[in-house]
């Protein structure tokens, strides 16, 4: 029979109560599941249509290429395919090497790791040559967290992909209007709440990918050209209009209908 107790109830009538890991917290669940639904948005509109963590869909994309003889186009989505494996190996590794090291928590290094992976993906040109590795390690984070979290207040979830989540969800809903058990309705609420956030979080990186590269459009057709040095401050050259600014970040201004921009440079 399927145990559809709750985490915090009595296991096997001993009095005691699970105690719930920092791991499986909702606050948890919800940065993780946004962030994958946004690294999932980034890897498919800005690195070439790629799926960061939806494996199923790369494997369907790459048979469709390769059994139309593209077989240059299938090899894209086999990298990410490769890497989230690998990805899931080197967790395990990690996990079985460092579980009760007490140095740090071995999760808390998948999540250092998994940053830094990410902020170096962040820097990499986008461009058909770049974009396969952008995407290899963009799906290696993504395997790491994915395996590294696994639950939610006990419940077995995945932080990057909705269809376990939704199989998940839909049991507990139907186990509830068999029995009345209210903690399957609050099961069941849990699941669609992961699908929620990682609707949101692919939206957001949708959204932040069109406004981003109209941004990069808008920001290439005005470049400033160098106009020299005075007190400390560039003076940048717009549209034959000097601009007198300091060497910091300067968000875009609207001034006589022109637009200026300053370049980020410390």
């Amino acid at each position: 029979m399927d145990d559809y107790r709750r985490p915090g109830e009595n296991l096997a009538g001993s009095g005691r109560k699970r105690r719930v890991q920092m791991s499986e917290a909702t606050s948890v669940m919800l940065a993780l599941t946004l962030s994958g639904g946004m690294q999932d948005a980034y890897s498919y509109f800005v690195r070439g249509k790629v799926f960061a963590n939806a494996q199923t869909g790369n494997l369907v994309l790459m048979a469709e290429h390769m059994f139309n003889a593209d077989f240059r186009g299938g090899v894209k989505y086999l990298f990410p395919l490769v890497f989230f494996a690998f990805g899931v190996f080197v967790a395990e590794q990690i996990r079985g090497r460092f579980q009760y090291s007490g140095i740090l928590h071995w999760r808390q290094m998948i999540v250092a790791l998994e940053i830094l992976m990410l902020l170096i993906v962040g820097f990499l040109p986008v461009n058909d040559a770049v974009n396969p590795l952008a995407n290899a390690m963009t799906s290696f984070a993504c395997a790491m967290q994915v395996q590294a979290f696994r639950k939610v207040n006990g419940y077995a979830y995945a932080s990057t992909m909705c269809i376990g989540n939704m199989r998940s969800g839909m049991e507990a809903l139907s186990a509830y209007t068999r029995t009345g058990n209210r903690e399957l309705l609050l099961k069941t609420g849990q699941y669609f709440l992961v699908i929620l956030t990682f609707f949101l979080g692919a939206g957001i990186g949708g959204a932040l990918a069109d406004f981003l590269r109209a941004f990069d459009r808008q920001l290439s057709s005005d470049v400033p050209s160098l106009g020299g040095r005075e007190n400390g401050r560039r003076i940048w050259k717009i549209k034959n209009t000097e601009v007198n600014i300091p060497l910091i970040f300067c968000r875009r201004v609207h001034k006589r209908r022109e637009s200026v921009y300053c370049i980020a440079l410390c």
